[in-house]
């Protein structure tokens, strides 16, 4: 790899020997000031739990004043990493499966981005995308138990969830909701955005019936 005129070089050696094992080497913080000259294969950087099955892994889109459709980040992470099972067999996941906004204003966070049309710092990554679904799924929840919860029941919110509503339903709900994006990094189509960007409004219309009771 290079950095500025410096050229160094990383030896990956395997502690058995010579024998073949598969494994993948991820730079998180060197887009802009590194070359990878050699090896750089350019593939997935979804690893660990967040390659899990039953993970909801959320990717970023730039979406705020200034910005008229929701444009896929392109320090989000791409999915692809094969996992190996309990069967034996290798599998290749479908991740992420969404994004969310990244780049809100705060007061602590980042610095100012200029495509906005304020003087706040916007704070971005997917540590700034995962929260906001996570707000999106609790407000989905929430008008799940609102609308489905039987008339005149005294059933909590968590009781009833849990016995009606599953992970996976919301992550689907979620998912068939969003709005595709362009997903184009470096002049690439990914898959970085998943099913898209998500639009918790359309995903409670899916269910909701704002219609009151007289």
């Amino acid at each position: 790899v290079t950095k500025d005129d410096a050229l160094a070089n990383i030896m990956i050696v395997s502690a058995k020997g010579a024998t073949s094992v598969p494994f993948k080497y991820i730079i998180t913080r060197g887009k802009d000031s590194l070359d990878i000259l050699e090896y750089n294969s350019g593939t997935s950087t979804i690893i660990g739990h967040a390659n899990s099955d039953s993970a909801i892994t959320v990717g970023a889109v730039r979406y705020f004043t200034g910005v008229a459709d929701p444009l896929i980040e392109d320090f989000s992470s791409l999915g692809g990493t094969p996992v190996k099972i309990a069967s034996g067999q290798t599998v290749i996941r479908p991740k992420p499966d969404f994004a969310a906004p990244n780049g809100g204003n705060n007061t602590l966070l980042g610095i100012d981005a200029s495509t906005d049309l304020d003087a706040y710092p916007n704070f971005f990554g997917t540590s700034a995308s995962a929260p906001h679904a996570a707000a999106a799924a609790a407000l989905l929840l929430q008008a799940r138990y609102k609308f489905y919860k039987p008339q005149g029941s005294s059933i909590s919110q968590d009781d009833f969830l849990a016995a009606n509503y599953k992970p996976w339903q919301l992550r689907a709900l979620l998912k068939d909701s969003a709005l595709p994006v362009n997903t184009t990094i470096l002049g690439q189509t990914t898959t970085a955005a998943g099913s898209g960007a998500i639009r918790v409004g359309n995903a409670i219309k899916s269910f909701g019936n704002a219609k009151p009771i007289i």
